[in-house]
C-alpha cells in the first residue's frame, strides 16, 4: 500500500502543529457510490507510515481546511460543487489518525477552490486559533477560478 501510496502522490506533513495530507484530484462524486478502496487504503497506510517517524498529537478543536487544487490548462467546467465529492471517507481515514473526533462540536470546516499545475486535493489541519492567520496568507498566493476567468 506504501507503494500504491506514492504511485497516487499522496504526501502527508506536518510542521508548526499544521497537519496537510496532499492528495490526487480523483475524487468520484457522491452519489456513484463508488467504492474508495482505492484511495482509502493508500492513505492509511501512507498515514501509518509517517506517523512512525512524527508525533502529532491529537486535535481536539481544529478547522479541517479542503483545498481542491485544479490543473489550470483543462476546461473550468471540471470544477465541481463542494458537496457532489466523496470527502466523508478521506476525513474518516484522517480523523482516526490526528482528530479527536471529526464532529462538528469538535471541528469547523472550510473549503476552497484554486487553479494549480496538476489536481490535486489538499487537507490541511489546525487548531482554530492559527486557522485566521492561515488563511491570510494562503489568499495572497493562491491563483483563485475568478481570477482567471
Amino acid at each position: 500500500m506504501i507503494q500504491a501510496a506514492d504511485a497516487l502522490g499522496i504526501k502527508i506533513s506536518y510542521e508548526d502543529r499544521i497537519f496537510s495530507a496532499t492528495l490526487p484530484g480523483l475524487l468520484p462524486k457522491r452519489r456513484l457510490h463508488t467504492n474508495m478502496a482505492f484511495l482509502r487504503d493508500p492513505l492509511h497506510a501512507a498515514l501509518k507510515e509517517f506517523l512512525k517517524g512524527h508525533e502529532v498529537e491529537p486535535y481536539k478543536e481544529c478547522v479541517v481546511c479542503f483545498c481542491f487544487v485544479y490543473d489550470r490548462s483543462l476546461p473550468k467546467r471540471r470544477v465541481k460543487d463542494y458537496d457532489n465529492l466523496e470527502l466523508k471517507t478521506i476525513l474518516d481515514v484522517i480523523s482516526t489518525y490526528v482528530l479527536f473526533d471529526d464532529s462538528g462540536l469538535y471541528c469547523d470546516s472550510h473549503y476552497t477552490t484554486e487553479l494549480g499545475e496538476t489536481d490535486q486535493i489538499i487537507v490541511t489541519i489546525m487548531e482554530k486559533n492559527r486557522f485566521p492567520e492561515w488563511l491570510m496568507n494562503r489568499e495572497k498566493h493562491k491563483i483563485t477560478i475568478s481570477e482567471n476567468m
